[in-house]
């Protein structure tokens, strides 16, 4: 067991939620679990965030529930903040759970955990299958996430580098948006998910005659969630562009782009929201995936 001081997580509706509280409270054994829950959704998280404080409590852990904003960016940074900034100066040992925290959140979690100088863990749960229908539709306006939004040059062009989930519409928002003079599209590896395998090839399909646009490949499984393979792509862009990147594919490769960030605050790190996600966005509980910032 790798006991740790506190847990933070985002509240959903899906399975693995609940199920990755039950694993983590036995396999980590939180002194606290701090609860974040996105306001858009928490009639569908209502009854699973109860039920996850009685276990909680019943196993020891602290409970704490705290409303985030699907809307307002600066309203979700007050409150990482205010809830965060407390454990500067007590080094604590905290564990992130990325499973369904959305990765804007991700990023400014990891934030001020490093700025509170914590000992920063993360776990990953994967669900036993997803929904074989839409998961999620309606992407809004991308938005720079704060206080890693990158150092723009004046004058310089935009490469973006998106590693691509299974909203082909999202991924179209981005460019769209960010408008780049080259669009570095990674696609997940083939690995036996026939849903990742369909929906990159939809990727594929739609971007591949596109000469903006450069394909490369991704695995977001691999010990360093992509990092070197990431790296590699952008490797001396930043001298003559305005590098932004984002994460659209599974949540471990929000780490390795927060990581090459930190290494260079030049890099931009943006978010793409969506409007709605399936209700039965997916089901069960897969593989974790465990590491250290």
């Amino acid at each position: 067991m790798a006991r740790v001081d506190l847990k933070v997580t985002v509240a959903s509706w899906e399975d693995r939620w609940a199920l990755g509280i039950r694993d983590d409270l036995r396999y980590n054994d939180p002194a606290r679990v701090v609860t974040y829950f996105v306001d858009r959704y928490a009639n569908w998280t209502e009854e699973v965030r109860r039920q996850m404080g009685t276990l909680c409590t019943k196993s020891g852990a602290r409970f704490e529930l705290h409303e985030l904003s699907a809307d307002y960016p600066a309203k979700n940074w007050a409150v990482l903040k205010d809830t965060l900034c407390g454990l500067r100066g007590e080094r604590p040992q905290v564990l992130v759970d990325l499973t369904t925290m959305p990765r804007d959140i991700i990023w400014m979690v990891l934030w001020f955990l490093d700025y509170a100088g914590a000992k920063t863990s993360y776990v990953y749960h994967r669900p036993k299958e997803y929904s074989t229908e839409w998961l999620s539709r309606d992407p809004q306006k991308p938005r720079l996430v704060y206080k890693l939004s990158g150092t723009p040059q004046l004058g310089a062009r935009t490469v973006l580098l998106v590693l691509a989930g299974y909203d082909v519409e999202r991924t179209a928002q981005l460019i769209r948006h960010y408008e780049p003079s080259i669009t570095l599209l990674g696609l997940q590896l083939p690995g036996g998910d026939v849903d990742n395998d369909r929906r990159m090839k939809e990727h594929r399909e739609r971007f591949e005659s596109d000469e903006s646009v450069s394909i490369f490949e991704v695995d977001a499984y691999a010990g360093d969630h992509g990092q070197s393979v990431i790296r590699t792509q952008i490797a001396d862009r930043a001298e003559t562009h305005n590098v932004i990147m984002s994460s659209l594919g599974p949540k471990p490769t929000a780490v390795a782009m927060y990581r090459i960030q930190r290494g260079d605050p030049r890099i931009g790190l943006a978010y793409a929201p969506s409007r709605e996600f399936n209700k039965e966005y997916s089901s069960g509980i897969g593989r974790t995936i465990r590491g250290v910032l």
